[in-house]
């Protein structure tokens, strides 16, 4: 960014859902296993949050490949922002305090929670 930011705005609301792919192995030099994760949130303007991530793998070894998806439970809940804190109240009574980096001028473009970097994406 252009500037630093001590904090966020007052009131200051996300609005979106943002998108974030991570992953290892070594399937793009030609081997013969990757793991990969997608994690998604999902904020609406009236604090609401959505968060879901799937997963999957494979691996080969000889003539066998093996193949494996899963996905965490959708999790919903209530958020706000103090400061540079995301906190997140979730529906299942547990709490979350997580460090939200974005441009204040142009929050819809890319997020970061906790380092992590997450793209905007339609809905």
């Amino acid at each position: 960014f252009p500037r630093t930011h001590a904090a966020l705005p007052a009131g200051f609301r996300l609005d979106g859902v943002f998108r974030r792919l991570s992953g290892s192995g070594n399937r793009a030099q030609g081997g013969d296993r990757s793991v990969s994760a997608v994690s998604t949130f999902e904020f609406t303007h009236d604090g609401s949050v959505r968060h879901s991530v799937v997963v999957g793998s494979t691996a080969a070894a000889g003539s066998t490949s093996v193949a494996a998806a899963g996905a965490t439970p959708l999790r919903t809940g209530r958020y706000r922002v103090d400061g540079l804190m995301l906190m997140i109240d979730w529906r299942d009574g547990s709490q979350e305090q997580h460090v939200l980096v974005t441009d204040p001028a142009d929050p819809q473009s890319a997020i970061w929670i906790d380092g992590a970097g997450y793209v905007r994406r339609k809905r």
